[in-house]
């Protein structure tokens, strides 16, 4: 591997960032700040870089697992949709520890696939931000319902669906990576071959079992996902420290429910207290 020292220059920033989020867990109000932040900026920043690509009349659109991720973080933090949150911390939290683990396995994959220096360090960053935001949505946001697990299964299950009418050609007909989608080699197997001899081909017993093994892995992801957030609300409770600024929330519908109860209070425009909505939902 001629590129070691890139998986190492990841795993340093991924222990760093994780380090973050611990240090984070116990602050919710500066969590929901930072991850609003994070979700605005991504919102913002993808529009204009596929909107650009599309101006260029560049055949490129938010595909793989993690491109989508980015929008449905952004989305879920902006818009304030609390039900959503499992989903976005879940899509999150794979997509950037996948990227870490594929770096780990593949660092020449990784290097040789970006267009410039300056995409691939964009694209490290981002999908180190993305994990951050992860871990961090596990740690100090909510405790999520695990009855509400279906809406992330049936969005992963969506972003899968999705992902396979652009390999068959029927969304995006002038897309140019159909064939090289990541997402799509996972679905067929066909990943080992970022860690096999260019050419190799990988039989059809080794695609099956790596279909059931990384299905498995998924599925313990969603379950692990929910359960480890749970047990950390628990434990707070059961040591009478439960998470402070339990009613703080960001994003378009906090401010529009806010807006309304002012409103019905006859609450004078100063009163408030800048950009947070307190609510209950």
């Amino acid at each position: 591997m001629d590129f070691w020292w890139l998986a190492l220059v990841v795993w340093i920033a991924a222990i760093g960032l994780i380090i973050a989020a611990l240090l984070l867990r116990n602050n919710r109000k500066l969590s929901m700040q930072v991850l609003f932040g994070i979700s605005l900026f991504l919102l913002v920043f993808k529009t204009v870089e596929f909107a650009c690509y599309r101006a260029a009349h560049k055949a490129l659109y938010p595909v793989e697992f993690s491109h989508i991720s980015y929008f449905v973080l952004a989305a879920t933090m902006v818009s304030g949709v609390k039900k959503m949150r499992p989903f976005a911390g879940l899509c999150s939290f794979v997509s950037g520890v996948a990227f870490v683990l594929a770096t780990t396995a593949s660092p020449n994959s990784v290097y040789n696939d970006a267009y410039s220096v300056y995409f691939m360090i964009v694209s490290i960053t981002q999908h180190l931000v993305l994990m951050f935001a992860g871990f961090l949505m596990l740690f100090a946001v909510d405790r999520y319902n695990i009855k509400d697990i279906w809406i992330s299964i049936l969005g992963v299950a969506s972003i899968f669906v999705f992902s396979v009418l652009v390999h068959k050609r029927i969304i995006y007909k002038d897309f140019t990576k159909w064939d090289d989608m990541v997402i799509i080699h996972i679905l067929t197997g066909n990943i080992l071959k970022y860690v096999f001899p260019t050419g190799f081909v990988i039989p059809l017993w080794l695609r099956i079992i790596t279909i059931v093994v990384l299905l498995a892995v998924l599925v313990g992801c969603f379950a692990a996902y929910y359960l480890v957030n749970n047990r950390i609300f628990d434990k707070r409770e059961k040591n009478g420290k439960p998470l402070k600024d339990a009613d703080y929330e960001l994003g378009i519908k906090p401010l529009i429910i806010y807006l309304i109860n002012r409103k019905k209070s006859g609450a004078s425009p100063s009163d408030g207290e800048g950009t947070s909505y307190p609510q209950t939902e």
